[in-house]
């Protein structure tokens, strides 16, 4: 129904439940008890984060990279293209599942892993805290799909 009656604005929860089904099938235990519920209730909204200006569709040619931390999350360095509900104020979150390689990866698509970055970290609770460091750059054009915000975080 969202579907036929405006495309761009079904695009939204449609992204969040590809998420949804990601974090369902492949995450960990706590991450799907903390992220799973705020998603499927639609509090917070989720992206995949693919293209590269360099590569487009190639995901084999994907240079954004993931550094370890001491603490045992990572750090994301890159740039991605066509985020589409990127970056909006329609939910208190946007959950982030973001392509990247850590620094012993395979060259190719097989090197390749999925890392869960949200907009604002949350607390203990579940409340967006500090926002960060990934952000918007500008929102684009996506052909045909006009009413829907796409960004270049």
């Amino acid at each position: 129904m969202w579907n036929a009656a405006c495309m761009s604005f079904a695009l939204c929860p449609l992204l969040t439940m590809g998420a949804v089904e990601a974090l369902d099938r492949h995450g960990s235990e706590a991450l799907k008890s903390f992220y799973l519920p705020r998603l499927v209730s639609g509090k917070w909204t989720a992206t995949m984060n693919l293209t590269e200006p360099q590569s487009g569709s190639d995901l084999g040619g994907l240079t954004t990279r993931a550094e370890r931390r001491d603490d045992g999350t990572y750090r994301l360095f890159g740039q991605k293209i066509f985020i589409t509900y990127g970056e909006h104020d329609l939910s208190d979150n946007i959950v982030h599942l973001v392509l990247a390689r850590l620094p012993d990866a395979p060259v190719g698509s097989r090197g390749i892993s999925l890392f869960l970055v949200p907009k604002f970290l949350p607390d203990a609770e579940g409340n967006p805290g500090a926002r960060n460091d990934l952000f918007c750059a500008r929102l684009e054009h996506k052909l045909g799909i006009h009413a829907a915000p796409h960004s270049a975080p």
